[in-house]
C-alpha cells in the first residue's frame, strides 16, 4: 500500500477505528482480564472468532487469498485500539511476523493453502526467532539439519508471545552455516513448550525443538531480508499497541482527576496537576508522531536502514513514554493507584510487558546507533 493516503483511505480508516473502539468497549471487562491472569493461553475462542470475523487477521493478506490487501496503517489502528482497551490477545504476534514471512516467501503452494486460513483466524502463525534478549540475528544457534528425506530443527527459542496459541511456528534456524526460515506444526510431540508468566499475567513461551520436522520457507538468499522485515514490522505494531496503552491510561487518569475532589474542588483544578497532565500529553503526541513515521516507512517499502531506524526510534520513544505515563498516572491516583482493584495498575503491568517485548527502549537505542554507524562507514 502506498504511503499516499486518499480521502477514501481516510474514510476506511475512520470506519476501522470506530469498529475497534466498539469492540474494545464491548469486550474490555476488567474483571475478565483479572480472572484470566496466569491461566496460560487464555484466548477465548469466541473473542478470537469475533476478531477474525471483522477481517483483522487478513489486513495484510491479498484479496486473492481471502484477505483485504490493506497495509500497516490499518493494522496499526487495530493494534492501537486493542492496546487502549487492554485486550491482551496475541494479535500483533500472530497477525504480523509469521504471515508477513509467508506472504513474501514466494511459495505459491503454501500461500494458497495457508493464507486464506490465516485471514479467517483458523491458522495462527507465530514467529519464533529470538534465543536471548538481544536483537542480533547473527547470534542465532537453532540448527536445521538435512536428513535426506526431511529437514529437522533442534534448538531453543524464547519470548514467543503466541507460543501457546499458535497453530504453526515460523522458525529462524541455521543450516550449513546459513540462515533460513522454516515452518513447523506446533502440535508435533518433539516440541516442548514452557510458559513464562509475565508481569501482566499473560504468558510468553520458551520452545525446545528436538529433531522436529520442518518445511523450508526461505533459504539463505532471502531469509535474512524476510526476517528483518518481519522483525521491523512486529516492532512497529508493538509500538501501536503502546500508543493505545498510553491513550487508555490517560483517559483513566483524566477521568479520575475530574471525579476526585479534595479541599472542595476537583483534583484536575489544581495547576500543578494540570502541568503534569500536559507533560504526559506531550509524551503521547511524541509517541504518535514516531509511530506514524515508522508506519509510513513500512507502507512505503523503504530501504532496510531507513525502515530499521524508524522502527527502533519508535520503539524507544513509545516504550519510554508508556512506562512514564502509566507510572505517573498511578502517582496521580494517590495511594489507591497501587491497589489491584484500581484499573490504572493494569495499564502499567501491560506497559511493562509490551515495552520489553521485541526489545526494550535501551536495546532499540543501541540498534538505532548501529544503523547510524553503518551509514557513515
Amino acid at each position: 500500500m502506498s504511503s499516499h493516503v486518499t480521502s477514501a483511505d481516510d474514510e476506511l480508516r475512520g470506519l476501522l477505528r470506530s469498529s475497534v473502539e466498539r469492540f474494545g468497549q464491548d469486550n474490555g471487562d476488567r474483571r475478565k482480564l483479572r480472572n484470566a491472569r496466569g491461566v496460560g493461553s487464555g484466548v477465548p475462542t469466541l473473542l478470537w472468532g469475533e476478531m477474525a470475523a471483522r477481517g483483522w487477521f487478513g489486513l495484510l493478506v491479498p484479496e486473492s487469498h481471502g484477505g483485504s490487501g490493506l497495509g500497516f496503517g490499518e493494522l496499526a489502528i487495530v493494534a492501537q485500539g486493542l492496546g487502549s482497551a487492554l485486550l491482551a490477545e496475541p494479535f500483533v504476534s500472530t497477525a504480523v511476523g509469521g504471515p508477513l514471512v509467508l506472504l513474501r516467501c514466494g511459495n505459491d503452494t503454501l500461500q494458497r493453502e495457508l493464507l486464506p486460513a490465516v485471514a479467517s483466524g483458523e491458522e495462527r502463525l507465530a514467529l519464533a526467532w529470538q534465543e536471548n534478549a538481544t536483537l542480533d540475528i547473527s547470534s542465532l544457534r537453532t540448527a536445521c539439519v538435512d536428513q535426506g528425506s526431511r529437514l529437522t530443527l533442534s534448538g531453543r527459542k524464547r519470548f514467543v508471545a503466541a507460543g501457546l496459541d499458535a497453530t504453526r511456528f515460523v522458525v529462524a534456524a541455521v543450516r550449513d552455516g546459513a540462515l533460513g526460515l522454516y515452518l513447523t506444526d506446533t502440535a508435533h510431540p518433539s516440541i516442548h513448550k514452557e510458559a513464562e508468566l509475565r508481569a501482566d499475567g499473560t504468558s510468553s513461551c520458551t520452545l525446545m525443538f528436538r529433531d522436529t520436522p520442518a518445511m523450508e520457507l526461505a533459504g539463505p538468499a532471502l531469509a535474512r531480508q524476510l526476517l528483518e522485515e518481519a522483525v521491523d514490522a512486529t516492532v512497529v505494531m508493538s509500538c501501536a499497541e503502546l500508543v493505545g496503552l498510553i491513550d487508555g491510561a490517560l483517559q483513566v487518569m483524566l477521568q479520575y482527576l475530574r471525579d476526585r475532589r479534595q479541599f472542595g474542588r476537583a483534583l484536575g483544578g489544581f495547576q500543578a496537576l494540570q502541568h503534569r497532565a500536559v507533560d504526559l500529553y506531550i509524551q503521547q503526541q511524541l509517541s504518535i508522531a514516531a509511530l506514524g513515521a515508522a508506519v509510513r516507512e513500512l507502507d512505503g517499502d523503504s530501504a532496510r536502514a531507513e525502515r530499521g531506524r524508524a522502527a527502533s526510534r519508535a520503539k524507544s520513544r513509545c516504550a519510554n513514554a508508556a512506562l512514564r505515563v502509566t507510572r505517573q498516572a498511578i502517582q496521580l491516583h494517590g495511594a489507591m493507584g497501587i491497589t489491584d482493584e484500581c484499573d490504572i495498575g493494569l495499564y502499567l503491568k501491560r506497559a511493562l510487558v509490551a515495552s520489553a517485548w521485541m526489545g526494550n527502549a535501551a536495546a532499540h537505542r543501541q540498534r538505532f546507533a548501529s544503523f547510524e554507524s553503518a551509514s557513515t562507514e
